[in-house]
């Protein structure tokens, strides 16, 4: 389960890091989305759409299978436990899904953070500091102090990260549940 949560974060970074290059470059300019996208397409090409592609697969395999494989996993674990059987249906489920997003929320804010630096300063002249990986790591450390620096941001991404496992969670549960009831049960709802 995990491996393959894994996988379809790597793929869903080929759309998810030019969008969040573009939301990034709006921010720094104040551009409309189509004048980011122009800017960039016509000033760095297909490359410079890019730019981040490997911390943004990091990120999102960390990301997703941290919330569609351990979340999974952990609330199997608690639903077996005698301690979450006398509590209210979805406890276990609730407790799953803060857990996994907290380690995955952890687990993926360092490529967050270098994806986001990557993508913000774009041309190579004024920023060689923030051109590859290693380069970007070295500085958002440099800057920050250490290693921790790379946990730039980490409190208020941990907070949208449990909150959309605990929502996504509960929405792919209920979503089982009505494609798996038998036909004459779904004519009811």
């Amino acid at each position: 389960r995990i491996a393959v949560a894994a996988a379809a974060g790597v793929a869903s970074s080929a759309i998810s890091s030019p969008a969040e290059l573009l939301m990034i470059q709006q921010q720094r300019s104040g551009d409309s989305l189509a004048g980011a996208a122009q800017r960039v397409w016509s000033t760095y090409g297909l490359k410079g759409m890019y730019r981040g592609i490997g911390a943004t697969a990091t990120r999102e395999s960390l990301y997703t299978g941290g919330y569609l494989g351990v979340m999974p996993v952990l609330r199997d674990v608690f639903q077996a436990h005698p301690t979450f059987q006398s509590l209210p249906d979805g406890s276990a489920t609730a407790a799953a899904g803060v857990i996994a997003g907290l380690l995955a929320a952890t687990a993926s804010q360092p490529a967050d953070t270098i994806k986001t630096r990557m993508q913000a300063f774009l041309n190579p002249v004024e920023a060689p500091q923030y051109t590859s990986l290693r380069s970007t790591t070295a500085q958002v450390m440099k800057d920050g102090g250490g290693v921790l620096a790379l946990w730039s941001g980490f409190a208020p991404r941990a907070i949208r990260t449990v909150g959309a496992v605990f929502i996504l969670t509960f929405t792919r549960d209920f979503f089982i549940g009505v494609l798996e009831k038998p036909e004459p049960e779904l004519a009811s709802l």
